[in-house]
């Protein structure tokens, strides 16, 4: 936006309260002549936005780290990189994950802290099992308190496996 050509000799104050990018032009006047000069004015007083997670998994997985991020938007100043990533490294299912995105005008007002809960899976312990047996005897009998003929047997092996 081009403000108007102000015409004066000295120090004038200019106030600006609206996002946006701002030229404001003067003429400087002596006996010798005139010059003219310009000054940009940038004012950014909204916070940036998230426009979604990045880097989540549904699938486990025993890499050393995960990287996860927030893609960031900023209609003023732009964000200082559209990515804002993290690293896990603790062994985890979901996680929730505070990731704070800054845009251009480089202030603390200028921030947004995005919190969310992301689908991490990532698991480098190995599985710990215990196994157990046990005989399932089945008898062909004719009546209660009655031994029969031996219809089968079967040696079993259980094994429960502790993982997520």
């Amino acid at each position: 936006m081009n403000a108007p050509l102000a015409k004066f000799n000295g120090q004038k104050k200019i106030t600006v309260s609206t996002d946006g990018t701002y030229t404001y032009k003067g003429v400087i006047k002596n006996s010798s002549g005139s010059n003219t000069c310009s000054i940009n004015v940038n004012l950014d007083k909204t916070v940036p936005k998230s426009n979604g997670n990045t880097g989540g998994s549904t699938s486990w997985s025993k890499i050393v780290s995960k990287t996860v991020g927030v893609n960031c938007s900023d209609d003023t100043s732009c964000c200082t990189q559209t990515n804002f990533t993290i690293e896990v490294t603790n062994e985890c299912k979901t996680k929730s994950i505070t990731i704070t995105i800054k845009d251009n005008a480089d202030n603390t007002d200028n921030t947004t802290d995005c919190t969310s809960t992301y689908n991490i899976y990532l698991d480098r312990t190995t599985p710990v099992f215990k196994k157990e047996h046990k005989y399932v005897t089945k008898y062909n009998t004719s009546g209660p308190n009655e031994w029969g003929k031996l219809l089968e047997r079967q040696f079993i092996w259980i094994i429960y496996c502790k993982h997520w």
